[in-house]
């Protein structure tokens, strides 16, 4: 019996590879999309993640990343939920996206 490695996944846009994360809910435009963490809400302000690229947290929202990650040279992506992200403190409270590049 031969194995055959699967093809890796091509991904156009770091929005696309978030879309494979099992813990994110996505919703609105390419241009405007709404990202949270499921099963995290929140009655005042926004439900936004926090985005920490390289170990370094570069602010809530997707446009924080957007365009100054590439996509082809994302290593792997972490979502930690709320329990999991008190490491970043107040600024975790709606969970973490952790993205580490190549």
């Amino acid at each position: 019996m031969t194995s055959e490695a699967r093809p890796e996944k091509v991904y156009n846009t770091l929005l696309d590879r978030l879309r494979d994360q099992s813990e994110l809910t996505i919703s609105g435009s390419e241009n405007d999309p709404t990202i949270r963490i499921r099963g995290n809400t929140t009655l005042q302000g926004d439900n936004e993640p926090l985005f920490v690229v390289n170990g370094n947290p570069v602010g809530s929202g997707f446009s924080s990343v957007s365009y100054s990650v590439d996509v082809n040279n994302v290593a792997s992506i972490r979502v930690l939920t709320r329990s999991q992200a008190g490491l970043y403190g107040a600024r975790g409270a709606n969970g973490v996206v952790v993205i580490t590049t190549k």
